[in-house]
Formats: structure tokens, sequence, C-alpha cells
């Protein structure tokens, strides 16, 4: 799974998974390969990673259950801001549906987008949006927009009149924020001199604070509780925290070798997961998601779809095993229609409101949207140009 999907962020030329979960799947893939080695296998594929498994309620889903969405189930192509053309990648949707964030332009030099009620806008400041709240503000990095430049990258909020930088704490280098939530905290992942990874919690009210630093965690997703999930990188194994810096394992689902929550909403978290190689691509290849009750301590396993983001609901949004956008809800996977002339491989979702029924995304046509530079450049797109930013209503 791990690697099929890093294989489509390669091909696509989207986003990376966050920098610390890159850093996690590629020690995966270095056991995987030693793994496979040993008994003769020729396919690489997910993570051999030890996790430590909380004491918890685990429920496994049959296999996957895969219909189109309902005739009410839309998709509509964002209208471009204008000075923008070419490539562009939606990173996000706030939980109500009014705002979705994107971004344009060269890695070095990113171009944030907003779109209010579907009227885009370039931000003027350059920076790399990840996550947008209810009020519009919006956090994510400064620097390269690539893995591998978290020394040059600095984490940033845009409270929607300017740009603010988030303290590192004493070591740190530089790095991400990735989530916000309704009050303006904000949760991210920074990397330290030693190449070891630490979660920081931010407060924004009355000027960006830090809450709390943990040394060996990685800060994913947050909820407006101020519950964090992440997991920590030496060990793969995925982890809940609040503010005051009192963290607990999460379960680890049965059957698997590792799992990640990306994305936490109300009593909800959600991230990719994956089993023991078998030797089949099919298999190995085969998305896989768990979602955790964050109050219950349950956590189930779902065949099918990546599941990087989670509503309200506890719908879980990604890209099925076949390449295709969907939401999983009630043991049921709805893919989610396409534009005219877009075929769902190359498609990415990048977030889910709280009701579970509309959807930020990317598509891939087959024909440039926009130039992106002249014939013979040495130019670093975001995305190439076939790239289009959608939203989902109604799913």
């Amino acid at each position: 799974m791990i690697e099929e999907t890093l294989y489509r962020y390669a091909r696509q030329d989207v986003p990376m998974p966050p920098l610390p979960a890159a850093e996690v799947l590629a020690e995966a893939r270095r056991r995987r390969r030693r793994r496979m080695q040993l008994i003769g296998a020729a396919a690489t594929a997910t993570a051999v990673l030890a996790v430590v498994a909380a004491a918890g309620v685990v429920r496994t889903f049959a296999g996957p259950s895969v219909t189109a969405a309902g005739p009410g189930c839309a998709v509509e192509r964002l209208t471009l801001p204008p000075g923008v053309s070419g490539g562009v990648v939606a990173t996000g949707i706030d939980p109500s549906g009014r705002y979705v964030i994107g971004k344009a332009g060269e890695r070095g030099a990113v171009k944030a987008l907003l779109w209010t009620d579907g009227a885009g806008a370039v931000l003027p400041e350059s920076f790399v949006p990840q996550a947008v709240n209810g009020a519009g503000m919006i956090v994510g990095f400064t620097g390269p927009d690539r893995n591998g430049g978290e020394a040059e990258q600095r984490p940033v909020a845009w409270d929607g009149a300017r740009l603010i930088q988030l303290p590192l704490p004493d070591g740190a280098l530089g790095g991400v924020a990735h989530a916000v939530n309704a009050g303006g905290d904000v949760l991210g992942t920074l990397v330290r001199s030693d190449q070891t990874y630490v979660a920081v919690y931010w407060r924004t009210a009355g000027g960006a604070a830090i809450a709390s630093a943990l040394p060996g965690r990685s800060g994913l997703g947050l909820t407006d509780t101020g519950v964090a999930v992440g997991f920590e990188p030496s060990s793969g194994r995925p982890m809940r925290w609040t503010s005051n810096g009192s963290a607990l394992p999460l379960t680890q689902p049965d059957g698997t070798e590792s799992s990640a929550p990306r994305s936490a909403v109300g009593d909800w978290a959600s991230g990719p997961a994956s089993k023991p190689p078998t030797g089949s691509k099919g298999d190995d290849f085969a998305m896989l998601a768990a979602r955790w009750n964050l109050r219950t301590g349950a956590v189930e396993l779902i065949p099918g779809i990546s599941g990087e983001w989670v509503s309200g609901s506890g719908a879980v949004a990604g890209i099925t095993s076949g390449g295709a956008p969907a939401v999983w809800r009630d043991g049921q996977t709805y893919t989610l229609p396409m534009p005219a002339g877009v075929d769902a491989p190359g498609s990415i979702v990048a977030g889910i409101t709280a009701d579970g029924h509309s959807l930020a995304g990317s598509v891939e046509g087959t024909a440039a949207i926009g130039a992106t530079g002249a014939p013979g450049d040495h130019s670093n797109p975001v995305a190439s140009d076939r790239t289009a930013p959608v939203v989902w209503h109604g799913c």
C-alpha cells in the first residue's frame, strides 16, 4: 500500500505525505526489502514496524463494498484566481465547506490560494497552506515545498491579514504546521538538529506561543477540544495527547504492522494502515484505513480506502485501491464523480467537511489547463499542468 501511494504521489507530482510520515515510510521500505529478501519475494511494499498496542476494542470490516456515489453527489471545478495558470492543487477544506485552500506556482516560491464561497484569490504572502479552520485561519509552512527541505521550512499561520511565524522550541531547525482547530490552536511537527522529530502544540490567541512540545512525536491531527493525534516516528506507534503533554498510545488494529492517524475531528481519528507482506502485489498494494474512536478507544480496520481524512460524523475519505477518490460510511465505500474528460487515477482527496458530505481535492486530466513555463525551461511547478482543484458536494 505505502509504496503504491508513494508511486502515485511521484507520478502525479502532488504533495508528498507530511515530513515525519515520509521519514517513517522510507525506513519502512528499507525494512520491508530486507524481510522480502529473506522470504524470496521480489516485491517491496508496506512497513514492518514494531508497534505496542494499547488495550481497546478492535473491529475489522468485511472486504470492500464499492459503488458509485448517488446522483446527489456532484463535482465542481474551482475557478482559478486571476493570474494563476497551470497546475493547481487543493490542499484542504474547512469544516463548514466555505473555505478551500490550495497552491500553485513553483516549489521554491509557492502561491498560496484561498477560495471563499467559490471565489478564488492569491494570498499576498508566499507559503504552503496545509489546513484551514471555520474562521478562515490557515496554517502551513514557508520555504521549499519538498520533503528533505525541513531545515529551510518554518511553521506559519495566516490570520486573514498577515503571516505569523510560529515559534520554534530550543534545538528545532524547522518544520510544518499541519492542523488548526476552531479556537486557533495549531499542531505541527518539527525536525531537530539531531534529525529527530518533535510534535509542537501552539496557542495563537493573544500571540503565538508554544503550549507543549513532545520530543519523539509527529503531530498531524487536532480536534476542537484539543486532542492531538500522530505517531512516534521511531516505532510507528499511533498516539494521542492533549495540550498539556499527556500522551497515550492508540490501539494498533489486529493484523496490521503499522498505522498512523492523519486527521482528527470530534470523537474520530483516521489514517492509513498496512498489513504484513504476502508477496502478492495486489494484496500488498491494497489500500487500508484505520479509524479510531477517541472517546472509547476502539479501532476499526477499513479495507479498500486509504483513509487520510475523517469527518465529525465518522465518514472516512481517501483513495481506493483502484485509485479513485472516495468516501466510506457505514460499511460502504462510495467513489466520487469525475469532471468530464477526467479519469479517476491521478486524483487526490485533500479534506472533508464536518458533516462528511463535501470534499476538496484535485484531479488530473489528459490535457493541460494552462501553461506552467516556456518549453525547455527548468521550472519545478507544484503540480503538472494537467492538475486542477475540485470540490464534491452532496456526497
